[in-house]
């Protein structure tokens, strides 16, 4: 299952949002892109390019989309620190936020806690996707998650007189989607050896 296309194509809508809003400081930048990501309001930056990859019927996508816009908005952040070079900064951030690994377990060992019959039953990508989302949507409210705690460096450049979010960190993916990046990559990594 390449998760990872699916939280990328998400992610692609966020880079928007940093990449928009320019703000009169580096500290500036990185709090707008913040409340952008804790209401994950979209509409301000939903091209027809963007809208159809977030709405291409993605069930998966759309299952995630849907708890992420919960778990995000639960985000707690402080800045810690900004250093600015020029035009370009580093703002460093203190965040606490849901950790939903033990969510991603339970639906792994769930959904396919019988691989073999399952690999035979003649189900496709669709049939294995519904079998995922299905678990996703059983699971999500009776396991419980964790709160964890990351510093994130946020690159932003001074562009037009503006100052924006540049670049985004593995760790603040891992913020915004509840740990599904750093859990998804190491399960894919693992389906390799």
């Amino acid at each position: 299952m390449k998760i990872k296309k699916l939280i990328g194509s998400m992610l692609c809508a966020f880079s928007l949002v940093f990449m928009t809003g320019c703000a009169s400081d580096p500290k500036g930048a990185v709090e707008a892109c913040m409340e952008a990501v804790k209401v994950m309001d979209l509409s301000s930056i939903a091209t027809s390019d963007v809208e159809e990859s977030i709405n291409q019927g993605d069930t998966i996508l759309n299952s995630l989309k849907e708890y992420f816009n919960e778990t995000s908005s639960k985000i707690e952040y402080k800045i810690q620190d900004t250093k600015v070079n020029g035009d370009k900064a580093t703002v460093t951030v203190e965040m606490t936020y849901t950790d939903a690994t033990p969510i991603y377990s339970a639906v792994m060992e769930d959904a396919f806690k019988n691989p073999l019959q399952y690999s035979f039953s003649g189900e496709d990508a669709t049939g294995k996707i519904e079998l995922f989302v299905s678990s996703f949507n059983g699971l999500k409210d009776s396991v419980k998650t964790n709160t964890a705690k990351c510093t994130v460096k946020f690159e932003c450049m001074k562009e037009s007189g503006g100052w924006l979010v540049d670049d985004v960190s593995d760790e603040f993916v891992d913020v915004i989607t509840a740990n599904a990046y750093t859990f998804f990559n190491n399960l894919e990594g693992n389906d390799k050896k």
